[in-house]
């Protein structure tokens, strides 16, 4: 066990450091908006603390695909309270996908920028590539554990193509079925639902669901949905109210 992984990047004794990256990225929106939340001086001091902690454990770990999965998590939320709470939510939306496309050249050179940064970036394009030998072979049940790209010998660093890859489309219609379950239950709440919205974005870059980390968070997320009283007042309205 090692603090250090590729001498500049903590991994806080795990064998790579994405395990405490996908932790770090969930606290930051939890506590985060808790602080937000907080009425009291005290709770808010120690819920920016929390914060803070996350933030610069997170950059710690180097791993870009926290930082896009949280600007996921955070966008989804916005644009989801816009959608529910106002009666310009569609407009508004539909604005910002315009104001996107218009700067397109803009948008692409800042996602080349982010992956050339990211010594993983581009390296991942090339293992979703070798998705075609899984869609040529067994797109309906997949291949079986253990598959991943490149014939089996890496992973293809995206949650979804992996759940495929191994249990085909039937796995992943069933993985996105449970995120969309929970995404459901939690939409009382803009800060669960971020929390969902932000572990669905990070399988996007890496295989998330193999870590136990992220089933801890989807139970955490589930038993205070099931308790919204618990969780403390939401600094929003939550999603399923206008």
């Amino acid at each position: 066990m090692k603090l250090w992984y590729s001498e500049d990047r903590y991994s806080g004794l795990a064998d790579n450091p994405h395990q405490l990256s996908l932790l770090m990225g969930g606290t930051l929106i939890f506590s985060g908006a808790s602080a937000f939340a907080a009425k009291e001086g005290r709770a808010r001091f120690a819920w920016a603390a929390v914060c803070g902690l996350s933030l610069i454990v997170g950059f710690a770990t180097g791993s870009s695909t926290m930082l896009a999965a949280v600007a996921i998590g955070a966008g989804a939320t916005v644009a989801a309270q816009v959608l529910r709470t106002s009666d310009k939510g569609p407009f508004l939306v539909l604005l910002g996908a315009l104001v996107c496309v218009a700067a397109f050249d803009w948008v692409l050179d800042g996602i080349d920028s982010f992956l050339a940064a990211d010594a993983n970036g581009y390296g991942r394009l090339e293992l979703w590539l070798t998705f075609d030998v899984v869609l040529d072979t067994s797109p309906i049940v997949g291949l079986g554990p253990g598959y991943h790209a490149g014939g089996g010998t890496e992973e293809f660093h995206n949650m979804y193509l992996d759940i495929w890859a191994v249990g085909g489309m039937l796995g992943l219609f069933s993985l996105v079925s449970i995120l969309v379950l929970i995404a459901w239950r939690a939409r009382s709440s803009p800060m669960l639902f971020a929390c969902v919205m932000y572990l669905a974005g990070y399988g996007l870059a890496g295989f998330s669901a193999r870590r136990l980390v992220f089933w801890l968070f989807l139970a955490c997320v589930i038993a205070a949905a099931a308790d919204p009283a618990r969780v403390g007042p939401s600094p929003v309205k939550g999603l399923g109210a206008r």
